[in-house]
């Protein structure tokens, strides 16, 4: 599927990197979190074999946000550098509330 969502995108393969980055599953270990958590965990596994390097500098960084699009907290930076990889973002003492959670997979060219 991503290969065909590659080539409707245009002529050329993206790079390696984008490549790795986009046969990651990301599951989050809570789909509920109770309020008194002190953090959320998430668990980053390959959805299919890609048979690609993990990048140079490959990371995971996460960052939660309220329903006003306002960040909560620190954004939280992991390493990775084997799969299967646990992701940890710590929390405050949050509110009950609705909230979004960003998730993006950074590494060097």
């Amino acid at each position: 599927m991503d290969e065909a969502r590659w080539a409707l995108a245009g002529d050329d393969l993206p790079a390696e990197n984008v490549r790795w980055a986009d046969c990651l599953a990301i599951e989050a270990q809570q789909r509920l979190l109770d309020v008194t958590a002190h953090e959320m965990t998430l668990e980053i596994s390959e959805f299919y074999p890609s048979k690609l390097q993990i990048p140079l500098g490959a990371a995971c960084r996460l960052q939660l946000f309220n329903g006003n699009d306002k960040a909560l907290g620190e954004k939280a930076t992991t390493q990775i550098t084997m799969l299967q990889a646990t992701v940890r973002l710590p929390l405050a003492k949050l509110p009950k509330a609705d909230y979004r959670l960003k998730i993006e997979i950074l590494s060097r060219r």
